[in-house]
């Protein structure tokens, strides 16, 4: 007797081994979810045992987070030297009425202070720059945004702008409904919205900017970008997106990410790159870094709505990537697997297999790679 319950021990061990073999490879989103459930209720039954079977509860905090890597301060840069017709905002009773004395060609200068106040912008070929610390906080106008435009040729510059909410929960710090936006040094976060805007929008030009603690129920976003429309991001940084929102949300013809970082972090965001109607990307000399509390299981979102455009491709190049999110994790979310992806020359640190094709360095952890740990992130990578 003592035999056969020995042999039916061994028999029903291996029997359910192979079955939750079957259902982590076969089934991989049910046993995450079934994972997280089990630790869940774990966790408020019997924390002790929790403990040893799924380690330490880790205490996220983006705010933590921010502070140990230098993304809690902001600081503003020196007016640039313009031969323009100069604007000042302490010569006027509002904001407004500054931009209202605007004509094409000018600069207005926003003297430093904490505004809430929120302006339209009418004069085509014009400048918004900040004189010293300039804070737009919490005031919209039109129901959209901080600054608002259906001007062309518009530069915002060194301004930081923060809790911008609307009714229809994507209030921005910029709208824009013109053609071609340059954005250079500015400081969004803690609001919805970051940038968005219309369709045809010409080419949208971000430059050594921060966007951080963005994004609104899955529909408001680190910046959003309409549809034949021309996006080009340099020297910047799109930090721990909220709320499911993206990092970086765009549906131009052309994005191109350039020396930038794009991190989760401790935030809910959703993707760090959507791109829902294809097109060409680049990314390039950046560092992408997936969260542990990313909700999406996808770091980059391909084509997902339909392809809009004639030309679509992906070409990444000397990236660094970390995909640490809790759970599953997928690189690249391509609706059509016959997308042209180049890709080499990138570091990529997952615990799971991704779908980067060509010559990259990929490793299991950050302890691997010889990388500190969560939430430290490497310099820039430099391209000789």
């Amino acid at each position: 007797m003592a035999g056969f319950i020995k042999k039916y021990l061994v028999v029903t061990g291996i029997l359910i081994n192979i079955s939750l073999l079957w259902v982590v490879f076969a089934k991989p989103d049910f046993y995450w979810g079934l994972q997280k459930s089990v630790e869940k209720n774990l966790r408020k039954t019997a924390p002790p045992v929790a403990n040893v079977i799924f380690g330490e509860v880790i205490r996220y905090s983006l705010k933590d987070d921010l502070k140990q890597l230098g993304f809690d301060q902001w600081s503003p840069k020196p007016a640039l030297p313009t031969s323009s017709n100069i604007i000042r905002s302490d010569q006027f009773k509002s904001l407004q009425a500054a931009s209202n004395a605007l004509s094409s060609g000018d600069t207005l200068q926003i003297s430093q202070g904490t505004y809430q106040q929120a302006f339209i912008v009418k004069a085509n070929n014009v400048t918004i720059e900040g004189l010293g610390h300039v804070v737009l906080e919490s005031a919209i106008v039109d129901g959209k945004g901080a600054i608002v435009s259906k001007a062309n040729n518009l530069t915002i510059r060194n301004i930081e702008c923060r809790n911008i909410k609307a009714k229809a929960q994507n209030g921005a710090c910029v709208r824009f409904h013109g053609k071609n936006l340059s954005l250079e040094h500015v400081y969004f976060h803690s609001g919805q919205q970051g940038l968005l805007t219309s369709n045809k929008a010409g080419k949208i030009i971000i430059e050594d900017s921060w966007f951080i603690n963005l994004g609104k129920s899955g529909r408001a976003h680190g910046i959003y970008v309409g549809s034949d429309t021309e996006l080009y991001i340099s020297d910047s940084v799109f930090l721990g997106a909220k709320d499911q929102g993206h990092e970086i949300k765009s549906r131009a013809s052309r994005t191109l990410i350039q020396r930038s970082i794009i991190a989760s972090l401790s935030g809910f965001d959703s993707r760090l790159i959507d791109i829902p109607n294809g097109g060409e990307l680049f990314i390039l000399e950046s560092i992408l870094e997936q969260g542990p509390r990313s909700v999406n299981e996808t770091a980059i979102g391909y084509g997902l709505e339909g392809k809009k455009y004639s030309l679509n491709t992906i070409k990444m190049r000397d990236n660094i990537i970390i995909l640490e999110r809790d759970g599953k994790n997928n690189l690249l979310h391509l609706k059509n697997p016959d997308t042209a992806v180049v890709a080499s020359s990138n570091l990529v640190i997952s615990s799971q297999t991704t779908n980067l094709p060509g010559l990259n360095f990929v490793f299991d952890s950050r302890a691997e790679a010889k990388l500190a740990p969560y939430p430290h992130l490497p310099p820039l990578p430099k391209h000789p």
